[in-house]
C-alpha cells in the first residue's frame, strides 16, 4: 500500500508551491485570458489579443490586439495590469478570491479591476473606495505583503 501512496504524496507535495503561485494570477500563465490589457484603457472595452502580438511579463503571456498596444504596454506594463492578479476585486474584498471575467471590468482612478458579473460591477461602482480598501487588506494577507 505504501508503494502506491508514496508517488502520489510526492506529486502532491511538489504541486503545493505551484498551486500557491498560481493563486496569485487568476488566469494562470495567460494574462487576462488573452484579452488586450491596453485596450481597456484606450478603447474602453475588452478586446481579444492576437497570438502574434504576445509577450511574457511577470511569468505570464500577455496578448495585444495591435503592435501599438504591445509597445504601449512594454513602455509601462505595471500601468495596465489588472489589480489583484485578475481576481474579482469584490471576491477578494469578501475573502473568497475568484477569477474575474476579463469581459466585465471597471477602471477606477487609472487602475483596471475585473469583476464576475455586471451586478457585481454595479455594486463595486456604488462605493469603489470601500471595496478596494477591504480588498487591499485581504490581498496583503493572501500575498504575504
Amino acid at each position: 500500500m505504501m508503494r502506491l501512496v508514496a508517488p502520489f504524496l510526492a506529486l502532491f507535495l511538489i504541486a503545493l508551491p505551484l498551486a500557491a503561485k498560481d493563486r496569485m494570477h487568476a488566469h494562470g500563465d495567460w494574462a487576462l485570458a488573452g484579452y488586450d490589457a491596453v485596450a481597456y484603457f484606450v478603447a474602453g472595452e475588452a478586446r481579444p489579443g492576437m497570438p502574434d502580438q504576445a509577450l511574457r511579463w511577470h511569468g505570464q503571456v500577455w496578448h495585444f490586439e495591435t503592435r501599438a498596444n504591445r509597445a504601449t504596454f512594454e513602455a509601462n506594463p505595471a500601468a495596465f495590469q489588472p489589480q489583484y492578479g485578475g481576481y474579482s476585486v469584490v471576491s477578494v474584498s469578501e475573502n473568497a478570491p475568484a477569477a474575474g471575467d476579463p469581459r466585465i471590468f471597471a477602471i477606477h482612478e487609472g487602475r483596471l479591476y475585473l469583476l464576475q458579473s455586471t451586478a457585481e460591477r454595479d455594486a463595486f461602482l456604488r462605493d469603489p473606495e470601500a471595496v478596494i480598501d477591504r480588498a487591499a487588506q485581504v490581498w496583503r494577507r493572501l500575498s504575504g505583503q
